[in-house]
């Protein structure tokens, strides 16, 4: 707060008396006379700046009891307040309003040698139960000299500010008398605290923290998603639509051109639906959407038909899928959406998993392995938009698994990222890889998410459920040139620590030659580890790894996952 500038002056009126004959330093004396000149014009602007904020103030009043509304907020290139637009109410300034977060009050400066520390009246407005604002000062009630609470509007005198000795003074009846309201003092919220400029609408926080919310003027137009519309000759096409700006007696119809027909119908007075009605055959001719607003304003949309076009590439359906499941793409030719697929609820090993948008757009379905000898088939259903056609029905066949399993010979690695045709998918259940290692208890899982700083996004990979009754494993094909060291790459896919993993080799009849295991107690979730097996067996062989519970008495799973699978023949 400001020292009372009068009492400064004083001050500096003294000094000035202190004179000597001789040489005399005055600079002290003239620093003290411009800082009471500055604290002068300070008040003085303080003054100005309160009562253009108290005009304003009336004007927002009004506008709110009139509905008006702002059609522009613009900051003042100082920086020091907004110039406000109304529809009805003309422009208005606005001082030391702060748009945004509050800032940090100053400190309160000391006390002048004589004089209190000055005090900028609170000036706001109150609403009443009357549904009336009223003028306060200091959260107080004006009242006249009847006792009278004066209400804040253009219709009564508004009140005015001044300085007098010293001291804030307001005057009611356009300054026919006055009344002290307090020692005179510089304060940065004049009358406004905060002006909140939103998308639709004002916010007025004045500096006793009462809120005035004021909307904007809304541009009159209608909004539609697109004014091209894909239809189908003779039928109907429908187009959704909103106005802005609509009021409630806003009329809004549509008439067409060269055979189309067109209609409207309103849910409210800003929501409705165009329905046009398509000539057979299409012409070039347009649809009109018109909306009058009461005052006269109005605004249109023009609309063009295009024929939709659907069709399906049909013979992506006709290769047989492999035993190991992959990828069926299908390419569909078409301008419009709103088609559906479906996949038969009795064939789930087929999943509609991805629309790709491209000139074309792709179906693509994801089959899983087929883990029996058998062949088998399912149905697809392709149902196009409304009054397109008739729902199409086809059929992805699926070759059986052979009953002469694969032979690799002489070392390798197992081909895990073929696991499910590469694609991930959340289902336990058996899935294979290309050369015929199956999965069991397991599913298709992403090792982005467990790594990503290794791993694409898109690397699949088997995980295996670690449940008492449901344990996960990895079987390998026939394998030849014996095993020496078996290498696994693995990960604890489950919150709980430690893990267990064993590997068997089995000959070709199914006998267990040899069997080894590993267990980490200290394994934690979606950490990569690296085990080695030394099996040193001779002969033809099969690969088993076996998710083994760490904890056989917990409830929930204990997860692990395999990343890598690779062994050296055996030597002697």
């Amino acid at each position: 707060m400001k020292q009372n500038f009068l009492t400064r002056s004083l001050a500096v009126a003294i000094a000035a008396m202190m004179t000597f004959t001789g040489c005399y330093d005055d600079s002290d004396l003239q620093t003290r006379m411009d800082q009471a000149e500055a604290d002068i014009a300070e008040l003085q602007q303080l003054v100005k700046d309160i009562n253009t904020n108290i005009s304003s103030l009336v004007t927002v009043v009004d506008a709110l009891k009139n509905s008006d509304q702002i059609t522009s907020v613009t900051p003042l290139s100082d920086g020091s307040g907004y110039t406000i637009t109304f529809s009805k109410s003309g422009t208005i300034t606005i001082y030391n309003g702060k748009n945004g977060v509050d800032g940090t009050n100053g400190t309160n400066g000391a006390n002048g040698e004589n004089g209190a520390d000055g005090h900028t009246p609170v000036i706001s407005v109150k609403l009443d139960q009357d549904g009336q604002y009223y003028w306060t000062v200091d959260g107080e009630y004006l009242t006249d000299a009847e006792g009278k609470k004066i209400p804040a509007t253009a219709h009564i005198a508004t009140p005015q500010i001044r300085i007098n000795e010293g001291n804030f003074e307001i005057s009611y009846n356009e300054g026919l008398t006055w009344e002290i309201i307090g020692n005179a003092g510089a304060s940065d919220d004049v009358v406004f605290k905060q002006v909140i400029d939103g998308p639709a609408s004002v916010l007025f926080v004045l500096s006793d923290g009462t809120q005035i919310e004021i909307p904007k003027t809304q541009q009159f137009v209608i909004n539609v998603t697109s004014t091209d519309v894909i239809a189908s000759p003779g039928q109907m096409a429908y187009v959704d639509f909103t106005v802005s700006g609509a009021d409630e007696n806003t009329v809004v119809d549509a008439f067409g051109t060269k055979g189309y027909e067109a209609s409207v119908m309103m849910i409210n007075a800003s929501t409705g639906s165009l329905t046009i009605t398509v000539p057979n055959p299409m012409t070039d001719g347009k649809v009109y959407l018109m909306a009058v607003k009461s005052d006269g304003s109005t605004a249109a949309r023009i609309f063009s038909c295009e024929e939709g076009v659907f069709s399906v590439d049909e013979t992506a359906f006709a290769a047989k899928v492999p035993a190991a499941g992959g990828n069926v793409e299908v390419p569909v030719r078409t301008n419009v959406s709103g088609y559906m697929v479906m996949v038969d609820p009795g064939n789930q090993w087929i999943k509609h998993v991805e629309t790709k948008a491209v000139k074309t757009e792709t179906l693509v379905f994801s089959v899983e392995a087929n883990t029996s000898t058998e062949e088998r088939s399912g149905k697809v259903i392709i149902m196009p938009p409304m009054g397109m056609g008739m729902p199409a029905n086809y059929v992805i066949v699926q070759e059986g698994m052979s009953d002469t399993p694969p032979v690799v010979s002489g070392g390798g690695s197992a081909d895990l990222g073929t696991i499910n045709g590469g694609v991930a998918v959340a289902t336990f259940g058996t899935y294979t890889t290309t050369n015929g290692w199956t999965a069991v208890e397991a599913k298709a899982y992403d090792i982005y998410y467990i790594n990503s700083e290794l791993y694409a996004e898109g690397t699949i990979r088997p995980q295996f459920r670690g449940k008492n009754g449901q344990m996960g494993s990895l079987t390998s094909p026939l394998l030849t040139g014996g095993c020496g060291t078996v290498t696994i790459k693995w990960y604890r896919g489950s919150t709980k620590t430690g893990n267990t993993i064993s590997v068997d080799i089995k000959n070709s009849e199914g006998t267990v030659l040899k069997t080894e295991s590993h267990t980490n107690p200290d394994a934690a979730q979606k950490a990569i580890q690296e085990t080695s097996f030394e099996m040193n067996v001779a002969g033809d062989f099969q690969m088993v790894i076996n998710n083994v519970r760490y904890n056989s008495s917990l409830t929930t799973m204990d997860a692990i996952g395999i990343i890598d699978v690779t062994w050296t023949g055996y030597s002697e």
